[in-house]
């Protein structure tokens, strides 16, 4: 009864890496053939400075994509045969993590471009998610690298189980969630059905790989070979291991705690530049005067923005367009970081009953609805921000946190 068990659990891991490697395998070459089309499907979800870049990562992930299909095939054929030939082909050489260590590449190249996606246009908790089971996923194929190659520690076990179980589970609930609904969509392509099956697919795999390798007869068999690796080459890939651990806390950390914005666009200016790069928290954020904020905007934009707040719920704004004041409560703002002035005004209308002006600029309250936020840009001349109809006050379940730090470009690191 146990041999049959592991027959069928062997099988099974087999079955799945088989189709697993087919699935990225016809993934990645569609993806190749038909690169026009994703031309035309980044090109409405980024912006144009970035498409160049996206594209580039696009086709690294899809050639490192054919070179892991073609691994896990060259793995099945020899799973096929019986498990110590595949122990003894693959396991206790150290030269085989390098082999091994394509996988672990092509993860990391899927990561960055989600977090440039990430980056470049709304993201939900779910892409996030996401982002988190692949930084899992990239962190298991390390780790099975080093396995393989007889350079393991006892508690690699351990860290396989607790990787391989956190990417199946993670990446297994966004694919089928994504799927289905692309399934209900009206602009669902085969290219995403495809993509999300094969995610759905590797998941499982690692699942099963990490029960049925996981066991102590196959990892004794590794373990005898470790003394036979160079001193060198076992402390360089220790090093490696305790720094993707690190990795991975920091990356939890900035994308749960923290996130990271670019700007783009010179309505900023001289405070941020075009392409810096921030570091954001809406962690128990509540909006203050001052605060330079990103903000998701929804319908016809679709994009994040970065204004300065300058007033908040229930305070009194009184704009002054002649003499480029701006008085808030009352009081007049000291506003050293403004780069440029105000356009002047012209009213065409004031509506007493509803204690608004409406002019060129839009309608702009005197007293901030609740629950939201009057923004500028710091480049008034040149800057969409509140004042206009097509932006107008900002609701604060779309700010996307409160700039903390610029960290790039190097020399000009700031905290906010």
């Amino acid at each position: 009864m146990e041999v049959l068990k592991n027959l069928n659990r062997k099988f099974l891991c087999k079955f799945l890496l088989l189709f697993s490697a087919l699935f990225i395998l016809v993934d990645s070459v569609s993806t190749l053939l038909f690169i026009d089309y994703f031309k035309l499907q980044m090109l409405l979800l980024i912006p144009t400075d970035s498409l160049s870049r996206n594209i580039v990562i696009l086709l690294i992930r899809c050639i490192f994509g054919v070179m892991v299909s073609v691994l896990f095939i060259y793995i099945f054929s020899i799973m096929n045969s019986n498990k110590d030939k595949f122990s003894e082909r693959i396991s206790g050489k150290a030269k085989n993590a390098i082999f091994l260590l394509i996988p672990c590449i092509w993860s990391t190249i899927v990561a960055y471009e989600l977090c440039e996606k990430h980056n470049d246009y709304n993201s939900s908790i779910f892409v996030r998610l996401n982002l988190l089971g692949i930084i899992f996923l990239t962190l298991f194929f390390y780790e099975q690298a080093l396995m393989f190659a007889g350079l393991n520690k006892k508690n690699n076990k351990v860290k396989i189980l607790c990787f391989g179980v956190g990417f199946s589970t993670i990446t297994l609930i966004y694919n089928v969630f994504a799927l289905c609904t692309n399934f209900l969509a009206n602009y669902s392509y085969l290219f995403n059905k495809m993509f999300f099956v094969s995610g759905i697919l590797l998941s499982l795999y690692v699942f099963s790989f990490t029960f049925l390798f996981c066991s102590n007869e196959f990892n004794a068999k590794v373990y005898d070979n470790v003394n036979k690796i160079p001193k060198f080459v076992k402390s360089s890939f220790e090093w490696v291991d305790d720094i993707s651990v690190s990795f991975l806390i920091v990356f939890i950390i900035l994308t749960y705690v923290f996130q990271t914005s670019r700007v783009s666009g010179i309505s900023m200016e001289h405070t941020l530049q075009d392409s810096d790069r921030l570091v954001i928290s809406d962690f128990m954020y509540k909006p203050k005067c001052g605060d330079i904020i990103v903000v998701n905007l929804h319908g016809t934009f679709n994009e994040r923005i970065i204004k300065r707040v300058i007033a908040t719920s229930g305070q009194t704004l009184n704009i002054d367009f002649d003499k480029n004041q701006v008085f808030v409560d009352g009081e007049l703002l000291d506003e050293p970081y403004a780069s440029t002035k105000m356009e002047p005004r012209n009213i065409v209308q004031r509506n007493y009953e509803e204690g608004r002006t409406i002019d060129k600029y839009g309608d702009i309250p005197e007293v901030i609805p609740e629950g939201y936020v009057f923004v500028m840009g710091d480049n008034r001349e040149n800057s969409l921000d509140s004042r206009y109809s097509e932006i107008g006050v900002i609701n604060e379940k779309d700010i996307v946190g409160k700039v903390n730090f610029r960290f790039l470009p190097l020399n000009k690191m700031k905290i906010f």
